[in-house]
């Protein structure tokens, strides 16, 4: 008898195993093609643009407006690479981050002028933070990036000072994250299930942003407010 319960449990053992190997193996399936479609469209794209401006006979004014554009492409591919590089150095705990006197509200500029979306709607205090300059504008580009992907039509960044801490606060007018997401949307390679992206996320903006902002000893919150999605980045400020 002992040794037949000995044998269920290891047998019950094996087929958990056997689950989660299986769950893994999905998984990983499902993130290698969102990682290849998030490469190939915008590097498509910027393919697509070379061969315009390599075969066509355009005016000036025409091919500023293809380079303009294809740079663009160019560079959110960057920005892709730059996420999945950071998720795999944080992953084996080689990431770096600096601790320097940071102008939130320039690196805000800097983010929303990249972007070129015109209804993003700044309003910052001057404030500064102890932090990592490059690390707090790639955590601003994904909370935005975010905003202009999943949220409502209306979206605001603004940065301000509560004490002996500094906050960049990213908003949307869109609906709420349900409760039973509210866990999943900071995991790596998951996205909520209410927020299903057409274009086939990776799910790692919102994971790498709240590592990179908890290795500069500060935090990243969700709430939902006044009809608001809010995106809470609070970091040491530097007085």
């Amino acid at each position: 008898v002992m040794a037949q319960l000995s044998l269920r449990q290891a047998l019950d053992h094996v087929r958990r195993q056997q689950a989660e190997l299986a769950e893994v193996m999905r998984q990983r399936d499902t993130v290698v093609a969102a990682v290849s479609h998030e490469l190939r469209t915008p590097l498509t794209a910027v393919l697509g643009f070379i061969d315009v401006l390599r075969d066509t006979d355009l005016g000036d004014e025409e091919r500023a407006e293809f380079l303009t554009t294809a740079a663009g492409q160019a560079e959110e591919l960057s920005h892709i690479i730059d996420d999945l590089l950071v998720a795999a150095r944080l992953e084996q705990n080689t990431l770096k981050v600096t601790r320097v006197p940071v102008n939130l509200e320039a690196q805000i500029a800097q983010v929303v002028e990249g972007l070129n979306a015109d209804r993003i709607d700044v309003e910052s205090l001057p404030v500064r933070a102890w932090g990592d300059p490059g690390r707090v504008r790639q955590i601003v580009r994904n909370l935005v990036t975010n905003a202009l992907r999943y949220g409502g039509p209306e979206i605001g960044v603004s940065a301000y000072p509560d004490g002996d801490t500094a906050h960049i606060r990213v908003l949307d007018n869109g609906e709420a994250i349900p409760n039973a997401d509210l866990d999943v949307i900071f995991s790596p390679y998951r996205v909520g299930s209410s927020r299903a992206d057409p274009a086939g996320s990776v799910g790692l903006g919102l994971a790498i942003s709240r590592q990179l902002a908890r290795l500069m000893d500060g935090d990243i919150t969700y709430h939902h407010e006044d009809n608001n999605s809010i995106f809470d980045l609070a970091l040491p400020i530097h007085s």
